[in-house]
């Protein structure tokens, strides 16, 4: 007999479903220095204030518990793993996502935010002029 709670546990991919997730028994073992310096707009503020703050540390998604953490979620200014950061910039022409090879200070996470937000409007502005035909008089 197949157990379906156990199947019905894991999406497509074989990662566990949200609402199956463990809670960690434990904390991180990360110190505060390790952590650095946290953003004051990221998002989630989870319990574990290692959570998504950490390099190489555990995955800032909720109900992820994977390791190496090593992209930086210029939106949520959390760490992201590589299965989660590419799943965030899937179906984005702009990444929201970027790799980085260490914790980013307040100041480069606040740039990385401009230069996203920068290259969106940019997009936005070039699909609007492609679709917006040129007007003209019959006077």
């Amino acid at each position: 007999m197949i157990d379906m709670t156990r199947q019905n546990a894991l999406t497509p991919n074989g990662h566990v479903r949200a609402r199956h997730a463990k809670p960690a028994t434990t904390r991180s073992t990360s110190t505060s220095a390790e952590v650095g310096e946290a953003h004051a707009n990221r998002y989630p503020k989870h319990e574990d204030p290692t959570k998504g703050q950490v390099y190489n540390g555990v995955c800032n998604t909720t109900a992820c518990v994977g390791r190496r953490a090593v992209w930086l979620n210029r939106g949520t200014f959390g760490l992201y793993c590589t299965t989660c950061a590419r799943g965030q910039n899937r179906y984005n022409e702009v990444p929201i996502c970027i790799p980085v090879d260490r914790k980013p200070t307040i100041a480069e996470m606040d740039a990385h935010h401009h230069a996203m937000m920068a290259d969106m409007s940019a997009l936005r502005k070039a699909r609007h002029e492609q679709t917006t035909e040129p007007y003209f008089s019959n006077s």
